[in-house]
C-alpha cells in the first residue's frame, strides 16, 4: 500500500468511527426512525455528502457497525483453537466492549443484523463445512444458535457475570451432548 492509500484508509475509518459513534448516540435518545441523516451528520460534525460517499442509509451504516463488531468477535476469540464452550465463555466479555450500540441496536429491533452477519460471515466459524449447500442447514443452525445467545445477553442488559455466563454455558453444553447422544 502507498502512503497515500494508508493516509485515505485512515481517513475512511475514522469518518465511519465518528458517524458509528453520533448513531449510537443518538440510537440511546430516540427511535431509530426518528433519526434524520442531517441530525446524524450534524451530531458527528460531518457534512451530509460525507454520509452519501460512505454509506447509502442510516441502516447500511448500521449493518457495516455489525460486521465491525463481528469480525472483531472472531479475531478476539480464536474459534478455531478451543472448544464451542471456551469460545462461548469468551464471546461475552467480547461484546461488552460495544454494549452501549449493542442495547440500543436492540432497542431499535435491529438485532436480526447479528444473526445476518454471524451467519454471512460463517466461514470464520469454529465449524468448517464444505461449501455445498446440503451443510447450509447445519450453517444456519449454528449462526442461529450464537446470535440467538447474543441476543438473549443483549435483552438481558448485559446484567450476567462473566461467571453466570459460563455456567449457562456450560448447561446449555450439557445438553446439547445429552440430546445428541
Amino acid at each position: 500500500m502507498t502512503e497515500k492509500t494508508i493516509k485515505r484508509t485512515e481517513q475512511v475509518n475514522q469518518t465511519m468511527a465518528m458517524l458509528t459513534e453520533a448513531l449510537t448516540k443518538l440510537m440511546v435518545k430516540k427511535p431509530l426512525d426518528q433519526i434524520t441523516i442531517a441530525e446524524l451528520t450534524e451530531e458527528a460534525g460531518l457534512a451530509r455528502r460525507t454520509f452519501y460517499r460512505h454509506v447509502k442509509t442510516i441502516d447500511d451504516l448500521l449493518t457495516i457497525k455489525v460486521e465491525q463488531i463481528i469480525t472483531k468477535l472472531y479475531q478476539e476469540v480464536e474459534w478455531h483453537s478451543q472448544t464451542f464452550e471456551d469460545v462461548l465463555n469468551k464471546v461475552y466479555p467480547a461484546l461488552l466492549k460495544d454494549k452501549t450500540f449493542l442495547l440500543a441496536l436492540a432497542k431499535n429491533n435491529r438485532e436480526y443484523l447479528l444473526q445476518k452477519v454471524i451467519l454471512d460471515e460463517r466461514e470464520q466459524s469454529i465449524i468448517q463445512l464444505p461449501k455445498e449447500p446440503v451443510y447450509d442447514l447445519t450453517a444456519y443452525f449454528g449462526a442461529g444458535g450464537i446470535s440467538s445467545v447474543i441476543i438473549y445477553w443483549i435483552h438481558q442488559g448485559f446484567t450476567q457475570s462473566p461467571a453466570e455466563v459460563a455456567k449457562a454455558n456450560r448447561q446449555l453444553i450439557q445438553h446439547i451432548k445429552r440430546i445428541t447422544q
